[in-house]
This record gives C-alpha cells, sequence and structure tokens, in this order.
C-alpha cells in the first residue's frame, strides 16, 4: 500500500498518476527529486569539465571508461540484488552510485577527480536494475506501461528546468554554478534515496529470492548468465535489439559534447546553449503525447523504423 494512497482523492493527482499503487506509485512521485538535477548535470558536465582543464579527449577517455566499468557492474547487479533485496540494495548502491559521485564532482579539481566519480557512477547498473524490480514487480502487467510512460514524461519534462543553468552560469560562471548545482542535486537525491527506502516495501518476488539465493553461489548464477548471453546472440529477435541498443547507446556518446559544440564551436552563450535541452524537452513531450497515441492504434512496426530513421 503506498504511501500516498490518501490523496487518491484529489482529481488533479488521479489525472496524473492514474491508479498507480504501492511502489510504483511512490517511486513516480520521488522521482523528480532525482530528475530535475540529473538533466542539468548530464548537459552542461562537459562544459564544467572543461572549465577545469578535461580536454575533449580525456572527457571521451572517462565515458569508455564508465561504459567498460559499467558492463562489469552490469554482470554483479543480478547476483547482489538477488541476495540483498530490492529494497536494500536501492538505498545503497544509489548512495555510491550518485550521493558520493555528486560529492566528488561538487569538489573536482582535474581528470583524476572526474576518474574517481566515474568508478562510483559506474555502480549505476546495479541500483538500475534493483530499483526497476522494485518498482514494477508487484504492479500489475496492465499497470507497468503506465508506470513506464509516466516515468518517460517526467524525465523528459525536467528537461524544461536546463535553461535555469544557464541562467547561473552567466550571472557566477561555469565552475561555481555547477559547484552549487551538484550540491543542491546532491542533497536532493540523497533525500529523494532515504525517502523512497522508508516509503517502499520489499517486494513478494525479492523475499522469495533473497532465501533461495542465500544457498546459491555466485558461480551457478554466473552460468545462468552465461546461457542467457548465448541465448541473446542465438536468437535473431535478441540480437537485433541488442545491435539497436548498441548503435543508440553509440549515438548517445557524441550527444554528451553537445554542450561544448554549441558553446566553443558556435559560439552561443550559456544562456542559449541552454535553451537546446529545453527546446528537446518540449519537443519530445509533444511526440509523446500527439503522435505515439496514434501510431498505438495502428500497432505497426513502422512507427519504430520512423522513430529510429529520425
Amino acid at each position: 500500500m503506498s504511501h500516498f494512497k490518501s490523496r487518491k482523492g484529489n482529481y488533479l493527482f488521479c489525472k496524473i498518476f492514474g491508479d498507480l499503487d504501492g511502489n510504483a506509485l511512490d517511486c513516480a512521485i520521488l522521482e523528480p527529486l532525482w530528475a530535475v538535477f540529473g538533466g542539468m548535470i548530464i548537459f552542461y558536465q562537459p562544459i564544467y569539465m572543461k572549465a577545469l582543464g578535461v580536454s575533449e579527449v580525456n572527457m571521451g577517455l572517462l565515458n569508455s571508461l564508465l561504459a567498460i566499468f559499467m558492463v562489469f557492474t552490469s554482470f554483479i547487479a543480478g547476483p547482489i540484488t538477488d541476495r540483498m533485496g530490492r529494497k536494500r540494495t536501492s538505498l545503497v548502491f544509489d548512495i555510491i552510485t550518485w550521493t558520493a559521485a555528486m560529492l566528488i564532482w561538487a569538489v573536482s579539481q582535474n581528470f583524476w577527480f572526474f576518474l574517481a566519480a566515474v568508478v562510483f557512477n559506474s555502480f549505476g547498473k546495479i541500483t538500475y536494475t534493483s530499483w526497476t524490480c522494485l518498482a514494477i514487480e508487484d504492479t500489475p502487467e496492465d499497470k507497468r506501461v503506465q508506470f513506464f510512460g509516466l516515468l518517460m514524461i517526467i524525465n523528459l519534462g525536467s528537461g524544461v528546468f536546463t535553461p535555469i543553468t544557464g541562467f547561473f552560469i552567466n550571472r557566477f560562471g561555469v565552475v561555481p554554478a555547477m559547484r552549487g548545482i551538484y550540491i543542491f542535486g546532491c542533497i536532493s537525491m540523497t533525500a529523494m534515496f532515504f525517502i523512497r527506502n522508508h516509503m517502499v516495501e520489499e517486494t513478494r518476488v525479492g523475499k522469495e529470492l533473497m532465501k533461495l539465493h542465500s544457498n546459491i553461489s555466485l558461480k551457478e548464477k554466473y552460468q545462468d548468465y552465461a546461457k542467457a548471453i548465448k541465448y541473446m546472440f542465438t536468437n535473431p529477435l535478441t540480437f537485433i535489439v541488442l545491435f539497436v541498443m548498441i548503435l543508440t547507446n553509440f549515438q548517445l556518446s557524441f550527444q554528451f559534447f553537445n554542450a561544448v559544440y554549441l558553446k566553443d564551436t558556435l559560439k552561443l552563450s550559456a544562456a542559449m546553449t541552454s535553451l537546446y535541452p529545453g527546446i528537446s524537452a518540449v519537443v519530445n513531450l509533444l511526440v509523446y503525447f500527439i503522435f505515439i497515441p496514434r501510431l498505438m492504434k495502428k500497432r505497426s512496426s513502422k512507427g519504430l523504423i520512423h522513430g529510429l530513421f529520425l
């Protein structure tokens, strides 16, 4: 039962969150505490890094190292989540992934600080696994699409706050403004982690797997992973999905440098640069609310193809 259940009589509340309940509702309501600052730091981080003397080549190196570390943490995410439970894993590794990384970013002086933050931030694959299980395992399947749709809206909508960062950068400079955003973001995210941990309950599946996996060795667990990987590469459909995901992440790695390109190459001001994610957020929301419902009615694969092409 969600702590927000008592507010379901509110019309606006029902309009936004529908009939979500339990962990899914609690996680959705608290998501803005992460999303607002997450969008700000992701877009402006390369400008902050460059202001502290980190070259574009070293930025690329850090991103590559983050990807490599995340491959490793992806493999240990399942065993850790099943042994510790979804609730405890989410709290512990969110603090490692975001609280620790945000504090390091806030006091960073050079490449080595950012490298240390990469190590901590790479544990995000563990929290993504545990948090996803925590949010939806006890949620009926017909409501899971609603949950992920709402989550997408929240994260897309948070992009409209990014221009605020541009205002602070114009007013105080890149480094002081970003240090302040990292500090406030750290406070907001950490508060979310503890509030969420207090509100949510361990899932039924989580409780069962904690008992089951206390007697299963890590070797047996990784044998299951080996079978899953073999299936992924031998099954045509899963291989296509994997290939699309690789291309998507490859494209996203280039987007990391958008802010530097807009500011240093095109010579746009910080205020003008900050409009890019804001406009992008508005366009994405329009696509989500106007075009996707029409495509869903047709239930055609053409929508996916057109979306990937664009």
